[in-house]
């Protein structure tokens, strides 16, 4: 689960890099909103902020 803890008018996209989900699904327009998704397959997996180009990657790893 990923939650917008920004400032209350700064909108934030959680993306993966395997387009696991399209842009819209991840939009977190307002503070305190959130997303979820659950991953089923066993993989490693990318996770981004797609209007902060410069933060790091969240890497997510699951195991069978």
């Amino acid at each position: 689960m990923w939650i917008n803890d920004a400032d209350p008018d700064e909108r934030l996209t959680i993306m993966s890099e395997q387009n696991l989900w399209n842009g819209s699904s991840g939009l977190l327009r307002w503070n305190y909103q959130y997303f979820n998704y659950t991953f089923t397959q066993p993989g490693t997996y990318g996770v981004y902020i797609k209007e902060e180009p410069r933060a790091r990657h969240q890497i997510i790893i699951v195991n069978p």
